[in-house]
Order: C-alpha cells, then sequence, then structure tokens
C-alpha cells in the first residue's frame, strides 16, 4: 500500500528510518499498514521555515476557532431564544461542528508538530473518524442552510406553512445528518478502507488512492458526498444571490414611490429585511465554505484517479479545510451586529473578573444586549 501511494499520491508513507538500511533494528512497531508508529511531523523533511508556518498556523486554527466558535454558540443561543428561526438554530449547530473539530480533529494535528502524537493504529483511526465525521456533518449543515434560504426567499408562504418557527420541524433532517455522519465514518473501521497518515504525517484520513473494490466505494461515497453538498451551495446560493440583487434594484424604486405619496410601511417589511439579511450571512458562509473545500475535494479525486499527484497541492487542500473552522465566527461578528454586539459584552465580562474588578463590568445582560 505504501508504494502505492508513492506511486500515485506522489509520497510514501513509510518514515526516512524504514527506507534506510538499518530498517530492521528499529524498535518502533511497524502496523499491518506498513506504518511505522509511534509517527509525527518530520521537522526535516517539510524544511524549517514552513514547518514553523504550518505548525504556528494550526494552532492558531485551534485556540481561535475553539473560542471563537464557543463565543457564537453562547451567543447565538440568546439570539434563536429571541428569534427562534431556522437559520438561526442551524448556526448554533455548525458551529458545534466547528467547536468539536477544533478540539477533537485539530488539536491532535497541532501536536503532530511537536510529537509523535500517533503511537498506534488506534489513534490514526480516531483521528481519522473525527475528522471525517465532522467534516461530513458540516458540509451537509451548509448545503441545508443553502436550501432553507432558498425555500424561504423565493417560496415564503410554502415556508411559512411547512416550517415556520416549530425548530422540531428540522430534526429530521439533522437526525438524518447525525446518523449519515457516523456511517460514513465508521466505513474504514471496518476494514472497507484504512486510515492512513496523510502527508506530512499531521494527520489521518482514509487512503484516498485506495484500489481495492471496497476502498473505491468509500473514497467515491466521499467523494460524491462533497461535489453534492458544494454543487447544491453554488447553484442554490447562486439563486439566492440573482434573487436579492434583483430585490436591491426594485426596492428603491417602490420606496421613493411610497414617499412621494405618504404611505407608511407594510408591517412585514422588517421581517423581511431581517429574512435577507440572514440570506446575505448563509451566502457569505456558503462562498468561504467552497473556497476552503473545494480543492480538499479536487485532491481527493485526482489523487483516486491517479492523474495530477501532488503532494503539496494535498497538503493545502487540507490546510485550506481546516481554516474553515475559524472563518465562519469571523464571518458572523463582522455581519451580524448582534453577534458583534453579544461577543463584545461576554469578552468585557471576562475582562471584568480576570481583572479582579479592575475594568467595568457591561451595564447590560446578554439578553439586553443582543436585543438593543
Amino acid at each position: 500500500m505504501a508504494n502505492a501511494m508513492a506511486d500515485q499520491g506522489g509520497y510514501s508513507l513509510r518514515t526516512p528510518e524504514e527506507n534506510s538500511p538499518d530498517a530492521n533494528l528499529t524498535t518502533e512497531s511497524t502496523d499491518v499498514t506498513g506504518v511505522d508508529f509511534p509517527l509525527g511531523v518530520d521537522r526535516e523533511e517539510l524544511g524549517e521555515t514552513v514547518w514553523v508556518l504550518a505548525s504556528t498556523s494550526i494552532i492558531i486554527v485551534a485556540v481561535v476557532g475553539l473560542f471563537g466558535n464557543s463565543l457564537i454558540i453562547v451567543v447565538s443561543r440568546e439570539v434563536f431564544r429571541q428569534r427562534p428561526n431556522m437559520p438561526n438554530l442551524l448556526l448554533i449547530y455548525l458551529s458545534w461542528t466547528d467547536v468539536l473539530n477544533c478540539s477533537l480533529g485539530v488539536a491532535p494535528l497541532a501536536l503532530s508538530y511537536y510529537f509523535k502524537i500517533y503511537v498506534n493504529q488506534a489513534m490514526c483511526d480516531f483521528n481519522a473518524t473525527v475528522l471525517l465525521a465532522l467534516s461530513v456533518a458540516s458540509q451537509m449543515i451548509v448545503a441545508l442552510m443553502s436550501i432553507d434560504r432558498y425555500w424561504a426567499l423565493l417560496h415564503p408562504f410554502s415556508y411559512n406553512r411547512h416550517f415556520g418557527y416549530e425548530k422540531s420541524k428540522i430534526y429530521p433532517a439533522l437526525i438524518f445528518i447525525f446518523l449519515y455522519t457516523i456511517v460514513v465514518s465508521v466505513l474504514p473501521l471496518f476494514g472497507l478502507v484504512q486510515n492512513v497518515p496523510q502527508y506530512p504525517n499531521s494527520y489521518c484520513m482514509f487512503d484516498w488512492t485506495d484500489e481495492s473494490s471496497s476502498g473505491r466505494v468509500v473514497v467515491y461515497i466521499n467523494v460524491v458526498n462533497m461535489f453534492l453538498c458544494l454543487f447544491i451551495i453554488v447553484v442554490v446560493n447562486a439563486i439566492v444571490a440573482a434573487y436579492m440583487l434583483r430585490l436591491r434594484r426594485v426596492r428603491p424604486r417602490l420606496s421613493s414611490r411610497d414617499s412621494e405619496m405618504g404611505a407608511t410601511r407594510p408591517a412585514g417589511v422588517q421581517e423581511c429585511r431581517l429574512e435577507i439579511q440572514v440570506a446575505k450571512l448563509t451566502l457569505v458562509v456558503a462562498v468561504a465554505f467552497f473556497c476552503s473545500w473545494f480543492l480538499f475535494a479536487t485532491r481527493i479525486l485526482a489523487n483516486q484517479i491517479g492523474t495530477w499527484p501532488d503532494k503539496d497541492l494535498d497538503y493545502l487542500g487540507a490546510r485550506l479545510m481546516t481554516f474553515n473552522s475559524i472563518i465562519n465566527p469571523v464571518i458572523y461578528i463582522i455581519m451580524r451586529q448582534s453577534c458583534r454586539r453579544g461577543c463584545w459584552m461576554i469578552i468585557k465580562s471576562g475582562v471584568h473578573y480576570v481583572t479582579f474588578k479592575m475594568v467595568a463590568a457591561p451595564t447590560m445582560s446578554l439578553a439586553d444586549t443582543i436585543a438593543a
């Protein structure tokens, strides 16, 4: 398998020690995959400059992603309590996937730059299962968010009749995502394909270049899932963007006409404005998601069919994928005034207690801050 990876993926899973004449003298355990454990990032192979940049950036992703998404969860729960709609609920679940990804998936990746974190195949399987499960869940949640905004804006009466503010109606879709995620992520554990360390031995994932029939099934399931979600996200959000652009062109003419006639705004104008704001947020999240995931999906497909092998592009695609965990909270804070005010209030409260009340505490509660 290691030789197949070297031929198709442009690199070998074996460590330099294994290829040396003294390989038989090593005391490290060799797993059935042909990988020597314990295993971590080879600093010399990666290069000093790349190693510093890579290790620093992944630590930033883990820390900022965990802190930022935790803040967003607290604030979003209060936003959802005041405005219990589907987008606010889905944003909470998406933030939870990012928190779990930063703590359980990205944290071992960061440690692999300093320690031989993958001590055996079980640790490799754990990392691969967590990363794959949370990746599939985030893909499907973003796709579901996009469909939700499309339906709400282009077919509002049908949307309100079927969903409205009843959050329980979204649970079947979330349960399906959860069950599907579990099934897909545990397929390698049943021997259909091996979870192997990926270049530069910083994380584990299923073998993208497995040539067995069962291995190809697992790879193609994930490739189809990624590209289907990306297709839904691109097409649906393109339609939503075109619809919002049309509204933006029509709305000023209607507003000036109403002003000349002395008419007052309809009661539903404010609600429509909020729906469009959420649609804009979903659109930006979808664009960031596409930019983070497209190269990774393309690399898996290219490695599977044995064309365009490039280990550096594989590495770049995986790193862009992890950056998606810190992009979302930044987008929420920039685009949602309620999130911005809520996060600032929590930070000020934390500073107030950390400095032993030397810094003044916020004058309003979180609920009042968001409602203001």
